[in-house]
C-alpha cells in the first residue's frame, strides 16, 4: 500500500475503534445489528493489514474469510436498515415485527439462492450486490417515513449507511470496468468509507434534545377574606358626621 492507503488505513482503524467503543457503551440495545457490522469491519481491516505486512499469506483461506466477511457486512448493512425501519414505524413497529422480521429473512434467503455460484467470489460478489439493492430500497422507505416524525440521529446513520452503499457500488464499478479505472474504483472506495465512519460518529453525537417541562401553576383555591371588626380597625371606621376640634 502506497501512503495515501497507509493513512486512510489508519484513519479508518482509528474511526472503528471510538465507534465501537461509544456503540459498546451506549448503543447496543438501541443499535446491535451496527455494533456487529463495526465489529466485523475492524477484523475484517486486522486480516487486511495482516496479509499486507505479510503476517499473513494471501492465501485460499485468506481470500475465502475476506469474501464471507465483505458478504456478512453487507448483510448486516441490511439488517441494521430494516430494524431502524422497525424502529421508524413507532407503534405500529410492535404489530408489524413478524412481518418486518419475516420479510428480511426472505429476502436473506433469496439473496443468496439467487446468488449463487461454484465460485466463491462470484457468489460473494452477487450477494453483495442483492444486499445493496434491497439496503437502499429500505433506506428509502426510512428516509419517506420520517419525513412526518424526523428523528435526526436515525437520519445521520441512514446517511451514513447510504453513503457506504452508494460508493461501494461506484468503488466497484470502476474497479471491474478496466484496468486503468482501478485506481479511481479504490480511491473513491476509500474516501466514502471515511465518510461513512464519519457521519456515524457525527450521528452518534447527536442525542435527543430534551423535551421542556413547562411550569404548572396550582390550581388557584378560593381563600375566605379574613374578617375584620370595624370598631376595633380605624382606617374602617365609620366616618363621623361631626369634626372633633
Amino acid at each position: 500500500m502506497n501512503y495515501f492507503q497507509w493513512s486512510a488505513f489508519t484513519l479508518g482503524l482509528v474511526l472503528q475503534v471510538l465507534l465501537l467503543t461509544v456503540l459498546v457503551r451506549h448503543y447496543v440495545r438501541q443499535y446491535p445489528f451496527l455494533v456487529l457490522l463495526i465489529a466485523t469491519q475492524l477484523v475484517g481491516a486486522g486480516m487486511i493489514a495482516a496479509t499486507q505486512l505479510e503476517f499473513v499469506g494471501w492465501t485460499r483461506s485468506a481470500m475465502r474469510f475476506y469474501w464471507i466477511s465483505e458478504a456478512v457486512q453487507f448483510g448486516l448493512i441490511f439488517f441494521c436498515l430494516t430494524q431502524m425501519l422497525y424502529q421508524t414505524l413507532g407503534d405500529q413497529g410492535s404489530r408489524r415485527l413478524p412481518s418486518v422480521l419475516l420479510g428480511g429473512l426472505v429476502f436473506s434467503a433469496l439473496c443468496t439462492a439467487q446468488a449463487y455460484h461454484p465460485k466463491l467470489n462470484y457468489w460473494m460478489t452477487q450477494l453483495v450486490r442483492n444486499f445493496s439493492f434491497g439496503s437502499m430500497f429500505v433506506a428509502l422507505m426510512v428516509w419517506t417515513l420520517s419525513i412526518r416524525n424526523p428523528n435526526r440521529q436515525r437520519l445521520l446513520v441512514v446517511a451514513g449507511l447510504g453513503i457506504q452503499l452508494a460508493g461501494s457500488a461506484i468503488g466497484h464499478s470502476l474497479r471491474q470496468l478496466s484496468r486503468s479505472t482501478t485506481q479511481v474504483g479504490n480511491v473513491i472506495l476509500t474516501i466514502c468509507y471515511l465518510l461513512f465512519l464519519f457521519t456515524l460518529w457525527r450521528a452518534l453525537q447527536v442525542k435527543s434534545a430534551p423535551q421542556p417541562v413547562l411550569p404548572v401553576s396550582p390550581s388557584p383555591v378560593p381563600v375566605d377574606p379574613p374578617t375584620v371588626d370595624p370598631t376595633t380597625d380605624p382606617n374602617l371606621a365609620p366616618l363621623s358626621s361631626e369634626r372633633a376640634y
